[in-house]
């Protein structure tokens, strides 16, 4: 807690990102804006959300002191859609956010960093007052999933803020919120009469205020610093790791016993400025031993400094429109990115279609959801526990309560179809989508996808007037992109396409078989299969199966049966079809007329038959199919393993020569040498032995010899490599544990290979401040000749990583020198 003469400081990252993944897969698609990384969600956690659970405290050397959780020290909130991604695809970073408020409860008399934040980014005023209710309730009960407590604050998003959205936070237990300081009109004190209207000056943002609800009670506002926190973007406050602690000390010193408060985007922590993280590092280390200022959350300031003074809010307003909630609905003036003379007139009628097919699909989930649920609002406020937790047990335990009747499967299945359709119907209201500067914003069309998802889950129900409605209004939505024309154009070009039903994963099914055996059941995105037959079929210069599938959707229940009939040939590639299932007699039909054995038959006209074709599928699909076939094809395998022998002595040949040899001289050898480098990698790490080990190292050679490109499977197998054996130097310190190691990290110098990765720098951090500093102190007791080698071979370890062990190094050293004084240790 504060001293009277220390400043109090909260800085707050809202971290958010908008939904990427595509609504019928469940999966975030490749992103080529994003290279070299898959998607934007995955480079900005790369350079942010991961990086600032273990940022960097460097010496004057550069080398590393220690590694800081930022969560622990700094108030931070994360949007639902990216904590969703996040647990799914980062889990590590998500248990060290979670440690670091939990930390943070402990440190903070029961106050934690973290705040809630409503379960989709939509303007909270410009919502229905229902959709309010599910979104705060939501994002409540996915904050306590993730953190094991109730919040206390909540952070609004773009702090869009009215009267009936504190009256809803208050009603459901929210302590507090966050606003810019131009979101207020007039201030009092608690116990005053007279108001001081502030009209274009902003509030004193020094403490927080009390807001007096209209029926009942009140809510907490705290409002930010706005020059302070612009600081950051505009004056490079986090260019260097110690401007940031520097400008506060500064102003702790000024203004001493005040609060001061930095709200910003917490992708300004490492995405927006590189390496940002460690500026927040630095104050989150020196805030633990200055005199000027102390770190604090909302909750903990709130507990010892409550408000002395009441607040009006001016009713519409956000922090990132001067025009209160214009961006989000008209041609305010307010926009991101564009070109000179581009307008927003788009929004409006944007807007009025979303709008219209949210209300059209409330009317549609009030009356078709009404024959199942006893309550259908309160069956859509309680569906979060469902997107918690897809078990049998959780599903039961749902319908347990909510439904009128004990429900058949095909009646919960239709009656989860409503509630999914509601959910995307939140998520196409989400503020991205009119944030920017033109409808054909991918923002935008991310919407729209989900507006079409809850069309396609509507359908069941006769729904076609619904978006005929729909895409009339959105026809309006004129683009500044001429050849984008309208809102509906986009959604006929780039929404429509990516439309997904159990086709796709039948058809991703059937290919798969042609490689590999698979697993039953198996998964393809939120998809359960089971395989009901499968043959594998004579053919020619390829492969050939027929099978049968059942494919059935862990979100909606829908289930469907499919055959199909697939062949792949060496000279024509994938020709097959998917068909309704109606048992095997019925595949032996379809065989035949595939292989044109029955008269007066043909797959290509049949309007059952659905054709099977690679051009139907997304690219990360074509790409992880193709890849899968092509590791398979043993007739190439062995054609190129002749070639590379062959051609072995001609190509060392051109070496020695110093010449570059021919393209297709090195393709054969590429080939042969990557496959046999990640084969040898794979049995290197199952057990380890010398022998493998010289192997490696002549192979590598080769690859060094021959330029291989790097292969992103050698990375991962090297890393995977590094990280066991690590952890078993961690459990058995000893010389044969600490040689392992250093062999991967030997074989990967010799192959040009990095192993410093973010991850295996945490891991060596761990190994240093865990399981060296103890034995540094049994050295230092026993001083022991064997312990004393270890210990400085694995500090040597840990200088190749940059950590610094200068701290260790001077606690052995004279260790070092009375063991080198003693005659009787002399070799």
């Amino acid at each position: 807690m504060s001293t009277p003469a220390t400043a109090s400081v909260i800085v707050h990252g809202h971290f958010y990102q908008p939904p990427r993944e595509n609504p019928w897969t469940d999966e975030v698609e490749r992103q080529p804006s994003a290279a070299p990384a898959h998607d934007w969600n995955e480079r900005i956690t790369a350079e942010c959300y991961c990086p600032n659970g273990w940022a960097r405290r460097l010496d004057r050397e550069g080398r590393i002191v220690s590694l800081i959780n930022n969560y622990a020290g700094m108030s931070f909130d994360i949007g639902p859609t990216l904590f969703r991604w996040l647990d799914r695809k980062a889990p590590g970073t998500v248990r060290r956010i979670v440690e670091g408020d939990r930390d943070s409860v402990v440190r903070r008399g029961g106050h934690g960093n973290a705040l809630a934040h409503p379960y989709v980014h939509a303007i909270l005023p410009l919502a229905h007052s229902t959709d309010r209710v599910t979104l705060i309730t939501w994002g409540i009960a996915e904050f306590k999933a993730r953190f094991g407590r109730a919040p206390e604050g909540m952070w609004l998003p773009e702090t869009g803020v009215d009267l009936s959205t504190l009256m809803l936070l208050h009603e459901y237990g929210i302590r507090y919120a966050v606003l810019a300081p131009w979101q207020a009109t007039r201030v009092r004190p608690l116990e005053g009469e007279r108001w001081r209207e502030l009209g274009s000056n902003w509030i004193d943002p020094s403490h927080p205020y009390r807001c007096r609800l209209p029926h009942k009670g009140a809510i907490d506002l705290f409002f930010y610093d706005a020059g302070l926190s612009r600081a950051i973007a505009f004056e490079d406050l986090l260019q260097e790791p110690g401007r940031l602690a520097g400008r506060l000390t500064e102003v702790a010193r000024n203004s001493p016993s005040r609060l001061h408060i930095l709200c910003t985007d917490g992708e300004s922590y490492g995405h927006h400025t590189r390496f940002g993280e460690r500026a927040m590092a630095v104050v989150v280390a020196q805030a633990t031993t200055s005199k000027e200022f102390s770190l604090t959350n909302f909750g903990a300031y709130l507990a010892h400094t409550p408000p002395t003074h009441e607040v009006v809010i001016r009713e519409g307003s956000a922090w990132s429109c001067a025009h209160g909630l214009g961006r989000w609905k008209e041609d305010c003036g307010c926009s991101t990115g564009g070109q000179p003379g581009w307008r927003q007139r788009w929004r409006a009628p944007f807007r009025e279609a979303i709008d219209g097919l949210r209300g059209d699909l409330h009317r549609l989930f009030a009356e078709q959801a009404d024959r199942f649920f006893i309550d259908v609002w309160a069956a859509r406020n309680d569906y979060i526990t469902i997107l918690l937790d897809r078990s049998d047990a959780s599903i039961g335990a749902f319908f347990g309560t909510h439904a009128r009747r004990p429900l058949s499967q095909q009646e919960r299945a239709t009656a989860l179809q409503l509630l999914e359709m509601q959910r995307h119907a939140l998520l196409m209201q989400s503020s991205d989508g009119w944030f920017f500067s033109d409808i054909s914003d991918i923002e935008a069309a991310q919407n729209l996808k989900h507006a079409a998802r809850a069309l396609d889950l509507a359908s069941a129900f006769r729904t076609a007037h619904i978006e005929a409605r729909f895409l009339a209004r959105l026809q309006a939505a004129r683009s500044n992109v001429p050849a984008e024309r309208d809102g509906r154009r986009i959604w006929e070009s780039r929404v429509r396409p990516t439309r997904v039903d159990l086709t796709r994963p039948a058809a991703i099914y059937a290919i798969r078989s042609l490689a590999a055996h698979l697993p039953a059941p198996y998964r393809i995105y939120t998809f359960d299969l089971h395989r009901l037959v499968l043959e594998r079929l004579p053919s020619i210069n390829g492969m050939a199966v027929a099978g049968g599938v059942a494919v059935s959707s862990s979100l909606t229940l829908e289930r469907k049966e499919f055959g199909f009939v697939l062949k792949w040939s060496d000279a024509d590639g994938i020709d097959g079809y998917l068909f309704p299932w109606r048992g095997p007699d019925d595949l032996y039909r379809w065989q035949e007329i595939c292989a044109g054995q029955t008269d007066g038959g043909s797959l290509s006209s049949d309007t059952q038959a659905t054709p099977i074709t690679l051009q139907a599928l997304s690219s990360d699909e074509c790409q992880e199919i193709l890849m899968t076939l092509y590791r398979e094809w043993e007739a190439l395998r062995k054609r190129y393993d002749e070639l590379a022998a062959h051609s072995r002595g001609l190509l060392r040949a051109f070496f020695d020569a110093g010449l570059a040899p021919p393209q297709a001289l090195r393709a054969p050898a590429e080939f042969t040498l990557t496959r046999n480098l990640e084969e040898a990698l794979q049995q290197w790490l199952s057990d380890g032995g010398a022998g493998l080990f010289r192997s490696l190292l002549l192979l590598a050679d080769d690859a060094r010899r021959l330029n291989l490109p790097q292969q992103q499977g050698v990375q991962d197998l090297l890393s995977r490599t590094f990280t066991i054996r690590l952890d078993r130097l961690r459990t058995h310190p000893d010389p044969d544990s600490l040689r392992e190691v250093q062999e991967v990290l030997d074989l990967t110098d010799r192959l040009g290979y990095t192993i410093d990765q973010p991850e295996s720098v945490v891991l060596m951090h761990e190994l240093l401040i865990h399981d060296v500093a103890p034995l540094v102190e049994r050295v230092v007791r026993t001083e022991s000749t064997e312990e004393c080698d270890l210990v400085s071979a694995i500090l040597r370890l840990c200088d190749r990583f940059g950590l610094s062990t200068e701290g260790f190094r001077q606690r052995l050293h004279p260790i070092e020198e009375r063991l080198a004084a003693d005659p009787g240790l002399w070799p």
